[in-house]
Parts: structure tokens; sequence; C-alpha cells
């Protein structure tokens, strides 16, 4: 008999990104369903699924043996959108066993979902999201929304018990999860590496390719320039260590809209904008030292975060909080770091100790290759679709 599993992102790409290609072929739904597709899961047909507020029509694309849909959507905001065209085709999926496999845990979708498929497999991926009163650690201005936060924290709540299995990204999660009756159905589990997108390259080689000082100090850091992610502080960092070393401050993902992108630019830090996935290799092995200083509620959340695993699986030592999450002796790849006097002791002693960190890409392939994570995630399923349908999952290569 042949079954479905549906990988669903719960948000529209349009909200982070101006090439919706990028994330509707590249989004963490679309890498978690690659990575079980390894797996050769006999009579299987593995898709891929997402909300986009822009678009009118549904859309449906077959690509390297998935199966792409795109269904229209309403939205006030990334955690509070919903899809009706998307309802209907779960609705339409009766002949075929399926799971539901739903990326994101705290937005509207997924409460959506679990409220009309709750006689479904459900399995949750926890994406650095938190629960909706937890908001207000993050945003104290959402007190004005209260009564809003209150009442998703209590569809949410209803939402839980239809869940099967939860992916928590960090120790948080699992214990906001614990207090709520949520027992003996989670699992702490991180996205995963595509190691073969980044081969070591030469560190001055990498340079040359990107234009960058051959003999200067380089820190790097990925992402948004703004408060949560700690852009502050890193401008902070760079201003305090460039009066002593000829160092390079490189931020790649940036855009003018960023809370701390102007002040970036004015204290000569050199912005990349967001890069083609498979290019940030030239970038992580160019830098001396990835810093990720982001603010404390986030590190509680988001977990160790994918570009600090990407830099170490480049080699590059990490100097961050997030640290904290590393399964194992975190001395061996970084430093864990909270604050500004820290982060810039720990640059400098990577500076100065550039030879205690080759070879670290060990530490993260050990833990977040993505063929672990994908083997993890099949002994689920196997667990689902044998207590919903009496179907034994088998792969190719056990036969």
């Amino acid at each position: 008999m042949s079954i479905k599993i549906i990988h669903i992102l719960h948000h529209s790409p349009s909200w982070t990104s101006t090439n919706l290609e990028d994330d509707i072929f590249d989004g963490w739904h679309v890498r978690t369903a690659k990575a079980i597709q390894k797996l050769k899961i006999n009579n299987c047909q593995i898709e891929c699924w997402l909300p986009e507020k822009t678009y009118k029509k549904t859309l449906r694309i077959e690509r390297n043996g998935l199966v792409y849909r795109i269904f229209p959507s309403e939205a006030l905001s990334n955690t509070r959108e919903f899809s009706l065209p998307m309802i209907k085709a779960i609705k339409q999926e009766k002949s075929t066993p399926i799971l539901l496999h739903l990326h994101g845990i705290f937005n509207y979708l997924t409460y959506l979902i679990t409220w009309k498929f709750g006689h479904l497999p459900i399995v949750v991926q926890h994406h650095g999201d938190c629960p909706p009163i937890m908001l207000l650690k993050l945003r104290p201005l959402l007190y004005s929304i209260l009564p809003l936060l209150q009442l998703e924290q209590f569809l949410f709540c209803r939402s839980l018990k239809k869940i099967d299995h939860f992916f928590c990204l960090t120790k948080q999660i699992q214990l906001s999860l614990n207090r709520l009756g949520i027992k003996n159905k989670i699992s702490l589990q991180s996205m995963g590496v595509e190691f073969d997108l980044f081969p070591e390259i030469e560190r001055i080689s990498a340079r040359q390719k990107l234009n960058l000082p051959i003999n200067s100090h380089i820190i790097l850091y990925v992402g948004k320039l703004n408060t949560l992610k700690g852009g502050d502080k890193l401008i902070a960092v760079f201003k305090r260590l460039k009066q002593k070393y000829d160092i390079t401050c490189v931020v790649v993902g940036a855009s003018q809209s960023d809370e701390f992108f102007q002040l970036a630019q004015k204290n000569g830090i050199i912005i990349f904008p967001r890069q083609p996935h498979n290019s940030l290799n030239l970038f992580y092995h160019a830098a001396d030292v990835y810093l990720y200083p982001c603010d404390k509620n986030i590190k509680f959340w988001s977990g160790i975060g994918i570009s600090t695993l990407e830099a170490i699986a480049c080699n590059c030592p990490v100097v961050s909080p997030t640290l904290s999450h590393f399964p194992n002796d975190y001395h061996r790849i970084g430093f864990f770091a909270e604050n500004i006097n820290e982060m810039v002791d720990a640059i400098e002693y990577v500076f100065l100790h550039p030879e205690q960190y080759h070879g670290i890409r060990k530490y993260a392939l050990a833990y977040y290759d993505w063929s672990k994570i994908a083997d993890n995630t099949y002994y689920i399923y196997q667990k689902l679709f044998k207590k919903y349908y009496n179907i034994t999952l088998t792969k190719a290569n056990d036969q």
C-alpha cells in the first residue's frame, strides 16, 4: 500500500524573502523532506506544502521526486496565517494513508490543522517560536493585545492533545510543554546541516573570491541587524576590538530596514545582502570567528542556530550564548558569552589561539548530520503509521 508524508510550512515565504523560489524549494520543511527522501521509504510519496499570501491560485510542481504545492492564504502576520485551500486539499487526501509533519508549533495554521484533522497522525517541529503569552517577554509592547494573546494561548493548549509527537529545539520548550501536561511524546531535535554544501576552502582563497582583506582578522555574522539577534552588541564588540586589532566585521543577510543597519554602515561594517545558501561556504571559510550575540530570550527558544552550526562545519569557531545548547563540551568549538565584555575576551582568545580550533567540523558532524536527524524522525513515523494504519514502514535498503 502506498503512503504519503506531507511536510507543511506554517507561513508565507514572502514575509522574509523577495526571492520566493529560495524558500519554496529550500525552506526548512523542504530540507527535512529531502533528508527523509534519502531514506528511500518503500511506497512513499513525500510532499512539501506551504501557504503564500501573494498567490491567487494553487500551484503544484514536481521536482527531483518531491511534490511541491503552494496554496493561497490570508494573513495578519507570519504566525497568524491560514489557508482554506490547503485545508480543502488535506480533506481530499482520503484514499491514501497520510502523515502530516507541521513545521512550527505556535501559529494559526497549526491550530487549524490539528483541530480539523486530529484523527490523522501529526508530527510538529519547533522552529524557534514560543508560546503566545511568552511573546510578552520578547516584546513588552504586545501587552496592548493581551486579550488576543490569551485567546491564542487557549487555541495552542487545545491543539496540544491532537499532536502525536513534538520535535523541540530547546529544553525550555520541552519544559513548557511538560508543564502543560505533554509528556512522553517530545524529542529534542535541531535542524541539520548539509555538510556536502560546505567543502573545505583555504581561507586566503575564500577572502580573495569575496574581495575581503587577506591579512585582517575577520568576524562574521549572518542574519538581521536587530535587537533580538544582538545587532547592537555586534557593533559594540567590533568597535572595541578595532581599537586594538586590524579587524574586519562582515554581516551577511541584513537589509536597509533593519534596526541597526545604518549604525553598522557608519562604523565600517561590511554588509552583504542575503545570499544563496550554497554561497555561504565562502563567508564561513573566510572568517576567523563567527559571532552570534543574540538576546537571551532568543537563546532560550531558538536553540543553537543553524548559521552557528554551519560555521562550525566550516571549522570556524563560534562565540555565542547559544552554545549552551550544544550537546557536548562546547569549549571545543568556541566560547559561551552573553555580554559584550565576555564576547570581546572570547574573540581575542580565538585570535591568539587559532590552532585550538582546527578540525572542529567533526563535532558538528557527530550531532547535526541530516542522516542522523532523518533516522530519528523515521523512527517516529514508523510508530505512528503502525498505530493509525497498522502499516509497517520499510526502507529499500532493509530488503
